[in-house]
């Protein structure tokens, strides 16, 4: 099977490319002996499987991780509890998945891994972390680790989504409503105006005119739309695209702040577990590096890691690029460096940064809806005012 990775070099370059392998496992030894570090890797997909639906929903995965945590500490063996969870998921999948781990765990294969036949539903990280547990032989612990990580992803994700959820019904309900009145309610009363054949304000033909041509070319409009919709979600997905979605996000003044705690959160709470669970400080990183979305970001976490290399604690390393996270990040890391609890301090720099990005979204849906409220006012008025003008115009007339 050919593999796409992601690899770390020794001097901390990140290397991209493809290469053969029978599993995971033998893409990593391969690496190994050109002094690369796997961080990530992903089969190359056919048509078939591009468009297969192999990810797991993350409320699917905390239900999986808990019930193993919670197993594992009551004494049950590994294999049972595979065996017990695979037929209690709801993703049929993802059941098929376990199922098919539990038969390599019981043939003598570690689960760790068993794991890596399944990069789609398995990150590097999940999968680095569960290796720790079995090498350190804290398996309870790491699945709880993992767990309360998963948990806390998907709460802040659910909270941002529940913060932006109204505005965008607002603004899908509003379009409808001006797309309706122009398509349906304008041509109608266009025929009326034709037939009295008074002469039209500019305002009332620039409506009257926009509700033809929506009329006529709605289909191609909004096959156009989706078009390009589809062409942008492609296009972020690229290496290209998340560069411009990562410069824009730490640019635009009003998503800056949002960004940098966001990013700072995950860092942070994602190196803590790695590190609770005895994963050396720069292999840590280079994971970090790999479930970093922003590309940026990405980049300052690797050079934080060649920074340690040279000698450098954490939070010197960190500062190279401070502009790039969270003031309150920083100065965790050097407190944590300081009372020699760095892991404890990150995981309540992630909290508290988890917190900030909650209250930073509520306040900016906040403005946003003030906002929405005066330019659907503006856009109704103007309507209105269009529409009814000609109207005095006839009855002054007559």
């Amino acid at each position: 099977m050919k593999y796409k990775y992601n690899a770390i070099s020794e001097s901390g370059k990140k290397v991209v490319g493809s290469l053969v392998a029978e599993d995971k496992k033998e893409l990593e030894a391969k690496l190994k002996k050109r002094g690369l570090v796997l961080l990530s890797a992903e089969p190359k997909r056919g048509l078939k499987k591009l468009f297969s639906f192999g990810n797991v929903s993350l409320k699917e995965k905390i239900f999986f991780t808990r019930n193993l945590q919670v197993m594992t500490v009551s004494g049950l063996s590994l294999t049972r509890s595979l065996e017990y969870l695979s037929s209690r998921v709801s993703d049929k999948n993802f059941g098929e998945a376990i199922a098919e781990i539990e038969k390599r765990v019981s043939s003598g294969k570690k689960f760790s891994e068993s794991l890596l036949k399944y990069p789609e539903m398995f990150s590097n990280f999940f999968y680095n972390m569960i290796k720790s547990g079995e090498e350190t032989g804290k398996m309870a612990e790491v699945l709880g680790i993992l767990t309360h990580q998963m948990e806390k992803t998907y709460q802040m994700k659910s909270k941002i989504i529940s913060a932006l959820i109204y505005p965008a019904v607002i603004v899908f309900v509003m379009l409808c409503m001006f797309a309706t009145m122009l398509v349906v309610v304008v041509p109608r009363m266009s025929e009326v105006f034709d037939n009295i054949g008074t002469e039209l304000p500019v305002s009332t033909r620039i409506v009257m005119g926009t509700g033809r041509f929506l009329s006529e070319n709605g289909i191609i409009l909004l096959l156009f739309f989706i078009i390009i919709f589809a062409f942008f979600s492609i296009f972020i997905k690229t290496g290209l695209g998340n560069k411009l979605v990562s410069f824009l996000s730490l640019k635009i003044p009003i998503v800056t702040k949002i960004t940098k705690n966001k990013n700072s959160a995950h860092i942070g709470r994602t190196l803590s577990s790695l590190l609770k669970s005895g994963v050396s400080i720069n292999r840590a990183l280079g994971i970090v590096a790999d479930t970093t979305q922003n590309y940026y970001l990405e980049k300052a976490v690797l050079d934080s890691s060649r920074e340690i290399k040279k000698g450098r604690n954490l939070s010197e390393a960190f500062k190279k690029n401070g502009e790039l996270f969270s003031p309150l990040f920083i100065q965790m890391v050097e407190v944590g460096e300081e009372t020699g609890a760095t892991s404890g301090t990150l995981l309540e720099a992630a909290d508290f940064l988890e917190e900030e990005v909650t209250r930073s979204t509520m306040n900016l849906t906040s403005i946003i809806e003030p906002a929405l409220m005066i330019v659907i006012g503006i856009f109704v008025g103007f309507f209105a005012f269009s529409m009814l003008q000609p109207m005095y115009s006839i009855i002054e007339v007559l």
